[in-house]
């Protein structure tokens, strides 16, 4: 199924219908109900500064989802659990992306993709099981806590300001650019690989374990990687940098171990 909708702004809405059904509603055109696609449900809100909202969707969703802002400035609300079915891609890409509904869930050889500034209005667990990977392509914001978890790699190409992180990722979790801080809150990443660290702050403690390969440093300066009033950091290989083989600390008290 695929809908493009024109260049008024306007309010999507898509909800479960209930009977392997879907309803996608719009204040500037009618609604639709279908059945629950088995190939992918893409939609582009096109022009306009437009919101979108999922409020409700079957579990195990049998279609990829990719849902589009489009042009101008748009909003995509998520406000409940989401699960696909196996191999199922997911594509969520609004200028700003809120996160309301806990959980959202994928499985086989696929990834998750962000792309826009995300809000978290819930604490929020994000799973790729069996899957390539799960990129946040910009911001990650939010007083409340996530976990991601990826058979694959997890990238965050820019700041994450929340209240705690964990991440489990299969081959490898890393910081493209930006800072992860988290006030007070504890920050763990286990990567089945390497970790790869721009800056990471909190008052709390920053356990990072590359089980596999090596902690490095992915910052192209030599400013403190990790802030924090305790670290613990394990890795297979070695500990340093892919830039300039080191890793730099600011802490109170760190353990180590290669």
């Amino acid at each position: 199924v695929v809908l493009y909708y024109g260049d008024s702004s306007e309010t999507i809405t898509i909800t479960n219908a209930g009977g392997g059904m879907t309803t996608v509603d719009s204040t500037a055109g009618e609604m639709l109900t279908f059945i629950d696609p088995t190939d992918v449900l893409l939609l582009n809100a096109g022009g306009g500064d437009d919101i979108i909202n999922i409020d409700s969707l079957a579990a195990n969703y049998t279609g990829e989802l990719r849902i589009v802002g489009g042009d101008d400035d748009d909003t995509l609300n998520v406000n409940t659990s989401v699960s696909l079915s196996s191999d199922k891609y997911l594509v969520f890409s609004a200028e700003d992306i809120n996160l309301n509904g806990g959980s959202i869930t994928t499985n086989g050889y696929v990834w998750q993709s962000y792309y826009g500034d995300v809000t978290l209005g819930a604490d929020t667990v994000i799973n790729n099981t069996g899957g390539e990977g799960i990129y946040f392509d910009f911001t990650v914001n939010g007083s409340h806590s996530l976990d991601v978890t990826s058979d694959g790699f997890v990238v965050f190409y820019d700041d994450v300001t929340i209240n705690e992180l964990t991440v489990n990722a299969g081959t490898v979790a890393g910081q493209l650019s930006g800072s992860i801080n988290t006030g007070s809150g504890d920050v763990e990443m286990t990567a089945g690989e390497n970790i790869a660290i721009t800056n990471i702050t909190t008052t709390g403690e920053v356990r990072l374990t590359a089980v596999t390969g090596a902690i490095a440093d992915n910052s192209a300066d030599e400013s403190s990687n990790i802030n924090a009033d305790r670290a613990v950091l394990r890795a297979g290989t070695d500990i340093g940098g892919y830039t300039d083989d080191t890793l730099e600390t600011s802490v109170n008290t760190l353990a180590a171990s290669v």
